[in-house]
């Protein structure tokens, strides 16, 4: 592990940026291992075995990009390509969007990102975190002006590379009050890339602001993601988020809500389909920290092969949450022997007066309803598929984004 810290400390220093605080935190705490109680199971080392560059600039046509936009009618776009923005690519049409580089923020706005932070305690979440905030330097501020609506698609493609990169995206999303955002967040790789790619997205919302955030992952099996959304929530704020996890080698998601003001909602469903020997690690936690909130977790997995896959969702309730309403569900199909799921749904209560729940189910096709499908016509591959895509709508009919869902439904091949 040693020899893995001192490779990422070398590119640090080839940044420029060894002098940060960040890089400091990460001399202290370094990579996460299985020691560490939330990455058990989830064997990072052997991803950061490559021989890891600093990632470079590219260039991709826009008809080279059309058959990564899954979200094809937003006329808000932002590209980042290899974790750099691509302004040349990107458009934003609606003047209730105020978009700013945050390295080039002045210095009113960053004293007020720092005491989000602070609120946040961003710094203390993730190694992870500490490096994407190192490195990244093309990250966005966006803003969202109060009592508008509009919609934001977001692509991140990773090209094909003949070393394996290191990228770094970092946005952060002000939504003023009374706006409702809707945001398509996707990546995408192009041929073979080998890409580390290290996200992390902030989401402040204001007073009854009020948000639908979907994350798609679909990468190649040569990448490996690391995904962090941190959200703050203001009074009568409501934050609506899907993950879904089709591809990739190594995915991490890391999602962090907190309500900060009574009244306040969050809804976080996921996906996730890992094949052949890949693996998705799924880490949520909602504190309620104010009472009159609510909050559900619904995650679904269907894993094949020799794939493993991780859910940990976490509800915090203080003392002084009280009605709370927080419910959580993870519901897992393994088509094989050989594929793994460790689920860790998980309550901690300090109030008395909360209404909270969880449940996790593990376990294969039902042979009974295959059988049924059978003798009603279907081929034992369509009964299989059928079963498969029912129990997966669950997650894909909560999406809002109809250019998704019809995407997800056509990668499971089914038809919704």
């Amino acid at each position: 592990m040693n020899e893995l810290k001192n490779k990422f400390k070398t590119l640090l220093v080839q940044s420029d940026l060894e002098e940060t605080k960040y890089i400091q935190l990460f001399e202290n705490q370094g990579f996460p291992n299985s020691k560490i109680e939330e990455w058990k199971g989830s064997p990072i080392s052997k991803w950061l075995k490559k021989d890891y560059q600093n990632s470079v600039t590219a260039v991709l046509e826009k008809a080279e990009l059309n058959s990564f936009f899954v979200d094809k009618t937003a006329e808000n776009k932002l590209v980042f390509i290899n974790g750099f923005f691509a302004e040349n690519l990107s458009q934003i049409v609606d003047k209730a969007i105020r978009i700013s580089s945050i390295s080039e923020l002045n210095s009113e706005m960053k004293k007020e990102l720092e005491k989000k932070h602070a609120d946040l305690e961003i710094d203390k979440e993730s190694i992870f975190t500490q490096l994407n905030l190192a490195f990244s330097t093309q990250g966005k501020l966006i803003a969202i002006a109060k009592n508008s609506e509009v919609n934001i698609s977001i692509l991140n493609v990773s090209t094909n590379s003949q070393t394996a990169d290191f990228q770094q995206v970092h946005n952060i999303f002000l939504l003023k009050e009374n706006s409702q955002t809707a945001i398509t967040n996707s990546y995408h790789a192009v041929g073979k890339s080998q890409s580390f790619s290290n996200s992390v997205n902030e989401l402040f919302l204001e007073k009854n602001a009020s948000v639908n955030y979907e994350l798609l992952q679909q990468e190649t099996e040569n990448n490996v993601h690391i995904n962090q959304t941190f959200v703050l929530q203001k009074a009568g704020s409501r934050f609506n988020s899907s993950t879904i996890s089709l591809n990739g080698g190594f995915i991490r998601n890391e999602l962090y809500i907190s309500f900060i003001e009574e009244h306040c909602e969050a809804v976080a469903n996921g996906l996730f389909l890992p094949n052949k020997d890949k693996h998705v690690d799924n880490f949520i936690l909602i504190n309620h920290l104010k009472a009159h909130c609510n909050s559900t977790q619904n995650y679904r997995g269907i894993i094949d092969n020799t794939a493993s896959a991780i859910f940990t969702g976490k509800v915090y309730v203080e003392k002084d949450a009280q009605k709370t309403d927080a419910k959580q569900s993870n519901k897992n199909i393994l088509l094989t022997d050989k594929a793994r799921v460790d689920s860790r749904p998980q309550l901690e209560i300090y109030a008395d007066d909360v209404s909270c729940a969880h449940g996790s189910t593990t376990g294969q096709l039902d042979e009974e309803a295959l059988f049924y499908l059978q003798t009603r016509g279907l081929s034992r591959k369509s009964a299989n598929n059928l079963l498969l895509y029912a129990f997966a709508s669950d997650v894909v009919n909560q999406l809002k984004n109809n250019d998704l869902k019809e995407y997800i439904s056509s990668e499971l091949r089914i038809e919704s």
